[in-house]
């Protein structure tokens, strides 16, 4: 299916206008919609409108619709609305947004790539104001969707700042793994495995990354079969993966685990088995969600500051939409990873 726009039909929007009538987007915005309060001359007010006719301009009547009901909208697109983690950074634009009276509409396209491309072009064709989308593709996908408006992207594509249409907030997952097995490693670990998704996505490379990082820098020898990558990304994943695959935790005394769901689901199916976590084996999750401090054991974690990150994206598209700044670059944002220890990891017991 083609989810690419289709320029020659689409009808001018409210930045065209501005564009080529010299005037921001805030000053033709208030003589389209008739806003009260506009301090703009009878001059400027003809001047924009004669270029809003030029360009045949008219209002979208969904965008028209959303205003009524809600004021200006940012789409704020997701994988799914079941992690915690996705519902954190929701919480952090949310809150962000209306204090500038904005309503965050949240959308999710369940993980699957061509609903997240469809739910991109209804947001263009909609014509809210701005779009913030935890991405699942590389930068390049998202070009033609950022010169239509304001779009911020989540998820560490780094490389999306050297695109001018795009903006970025990352985590610096590479950094959080690397204190996280460096860790591991001064409590006396040396067999330390990676449970990672089998995905071909930054985010999940840069956690390998970070991993592989500290051990050569603490020269240990990279075993390839102490990474594993699976399909979920769950806590029933983690739980399958325990029970089904007890030959990748023979001979570990510590594991990585792709998200704290995902461990939980990981030392459910240890304790099943008679393995006991801190004591047998240390495992360290990453996100930093509530759920970790009420796992058994609480949940050594790389915390994410998922508020944070929503905040900062918000802030972005909110400086897009209000054009500030005229910068050739996008801007990206790196947010650093803290480690949160708790009780699931300690001290090595295991002669190497």
């Amino acid at each position: 299916m083609d989810y690419s726009l289709d320029y020659d039909r689409m009808t001018a929007t409210i930045k065209d206008v501005a564009r080529r009538s010299g005037y921001s987007v805030s000053a033709v915005s208030q003589v389209l919609n008739n806003m009260a309060g506009a301090r703009l001359s009878d001059t400027a007010r003809g001047k924009i409108a004669k270029c809003a006719a030029r360009l045949a301009y008219r209002p979208h009547p969904v965008a028209l619709a959303l205003k009524r009901r809600h004021g200006f909208a940012v789409s704020l697109i997701l994988p799914d609305l079941s992690n915690p983690t996705f519902l954190n950074i929701a919480a952090g634009a949310q809150e962000t947004l209306a204090a500038q009276g904005y309503e965050a509409l949240i959308q999710h396209y369940g993980r699957d790539p061509e609903r997240e491309m469809a739910l991109l072009k209804q947001a263009v064709e909609r014509r809210v104001e701005g779009v913030i989308i935890l991405a699942m593709h590389e930068a390049k996908y998202y070009g033609q969707y950022a010169c239509r408006l304001p779009l911020v992207c989540l998820s560490g594509l780094r490389h999306g700042a050297k695109d001018p249409r795009l903006d970025s907030v990352a985590f610096d997952l590479a950094d959080g793994f690397c204190k996280a097995t460096e860790y591991l490693i001064e409590l006396g670990h040396t067999r330390i495995g990676l449970l990672n998704r089998r995905f071909d996505r930054l985010l999940i490379s840069r956690r390998r990354e970070g991993y592989i990082k500290a051990l050569r820098e603490h020269r240990i020898k990279l075993e390839t079969d102490r990474i594993w990558e699976i399909d979920g990304f769950g806590a029933e994943a983690g739980h399958a993966f325990g029970r089904d695959h007890p030959e990748f935790m023979k001979g570990l005394t510590a594991i990585l685990v792709y998200n704290d769901i995902m461990a939980i689901g990981l030392m459910k199916a240890l304790r099943e088995a008679g393995i006991k976590v801190p004591e047998d084996i240390s495992i360290v999750g990453c996100d930093g969600i509530e759920w970790g401090l009420y796992s058994d054991p609480p949940l050594t974690t790389v915390c994410l500051p998922t508020w944070e990150t929503g905040r900062a994206a918000a802030q972005m598209v909110l400086r897009r939409i209000n054009g500030e700044g005229n910068e050739k670059t996008g801007r990206n944002i790196v947010l650093p990873a803290q480690l949160l220890v708790r009780k699931s990891s300690g001290n090595c017991k295991k002669t190497p």
